[in-house]
């Protein structure tokens, strides 16, 4: 990177005005693919904790996380490509936008998810409490702390928010990397 304090600055000529834009633009978009697959994934009955279709969840999470990959992909071959870069990214450059964009996509998605936790579907996380609380009574004295813990954390729209992000942000920076790592042009 010529200049670590510019996202302008990602390109071996000096300022690219494209930068931001496509970080935020592939950025939306894959946040917008994440809030469809979740919309399906309850639609078709993936979500269901009473009863749980794990093919709908499985076959949406595999679809959703190579469409995931093609637009990070997308995203750092747009700026590599572009007339100021001349086909030319570094490492540094393709990492970072690669996962800036999948960032932006990860907060739409744990907002959206938020919102359907407390405000569209917010009786989902009832009925897993249910489910929890009724496996608790099966655990042992010494272990029901911990699970109850844990039902309360998994129960907790907050923390599956901070969760999704911080998670997020871990399974997109390996992303980024393995991208950047393909991507790159010197």
């Amino acid at each position: 990177m010529t200049d670590a304090n510019s996202l302008d600055d990602l390109s071996k000529g000096g300022k690219n005005p494209e930068t931001k834009s496509t970080i935020i633009k592939y950025g939306v978009i894959l946040g917008l693919v994440s809030v469809i697959i979740a919309v399906l994934t309850n639609l078709l009955g993936g979500a269901d904790p009473l009863n749980p279709k794990p093919a709908v969840s499985v076959g949406l999470g595999c679809g959703g996380f190579i469409l995931s990959i093609v637009i990070i992909v997308m995203a750092v071959k747009s700026i590599r490509d572009s007339a100021h870069n001349g086909g030319r990214i570094s490492l540094g450059d393709a990492f970072l936008i690669g996962f800036l964009s999948a960032l932006i996509g990860t907060v739409i998605a744990a907002l959206y998810n938020y919102l359907n936790l407390t405000v569209i579907n917010p009786e989902q996380l009832e009925v897993v409490r249910e489910m929890m609380e009724e496996s608790l009574e099966s655990v042992e004295d010494e272990a029901q702390g911990m699970v109850s813990f844990f039902t309360d954390f998994a129960t907790n729209p907050s923390m599956q928010l901070l969760s999704t992000l911080f998670f997020g942000s871990i399974i997109n920076a390996i992303i980024a990397i393995i991208v950047a790592a393909i991507m790159k042009k010197d």
